[in-house]
């Protein structure tokens, strides 16, 4: 076996081609994530830094960045339910309230699951939205509504309900004095 190393130039053509098929693109690159061609060559871009560990509901569909008159940079943001702005480190959920109720209605649960089924005349709230639970009563054993945001997955006229992230440890029913 010989020991001598021929080398010569391995000349790809910049940029992605994605026109045809990888067989017909010979010579060139068809596919590639993260990276971008300067002189011709590529280079990787060296992926992406996670700016704020809070999560967000749903998937951002829409994004708009401005600057204040007094200088400070915001970045908003939509998603198909909420819209947030991101400032100063912290993305700050600033989806108008459509409506604000007190309820007298009740509340019932039963033990291991994790649905809470509301019981109000004319709630008004329909699947798919989002409400503000603000209470201190405990409800299912182990649940406090402290300002914790959930979505309605299912409604009727007088009842609706909605999912928490634990289950509950007891069977439960909570009536709101009117």
């Amino acid at each position: 076996m010989s020991t001598d190393t021929i080398l010569f130039d391995v000349n790809f053509r910049p940029g992605i081609d994605r026109e045809s098929t990888q067989y017909a693109s010979k010579g060139g690159w068809y596919n590639g994530d993260k990276v971008r061609f300067r002189a011709g060559k590529p280079e990787n871009i060296r992926g992406y830094e996670k700016r704020v560990q809070q999560s967000f509901i749903g998937v951002a569909r829409s994004a708009h960045s401005f600057t204040s008159n007094t200088g400070i940079k915001y970045h908003s943001f939509g998603t198909p339910s909420h819209l947030y702005v991101y400032a100063g480190g912290t993305n700050a959920d600033i989806t108008p309230i459509r409506t604000s109720i007190t309820t007298s209605g009740t509340f019932s649960t039963q033990a291991g699951s994790t649905r809470i089924q509301v019981s109000s005349t004319s709630h008004g709230a329909n699947v798919g939205d989002y409400f503000i639970a603000v209470s201190s009563t405990t409800i299912g054993g182990n649940l406090v509504f402290s300002n914790a945001q959930y979505e309605v997955v299912s409604a009727t006229q007088n009842e609706f309900v909605f999912n928490t992230n634990s289950s509950c440890i007891s069977n439960n029913e909570w009536s709101r004095p009117s």
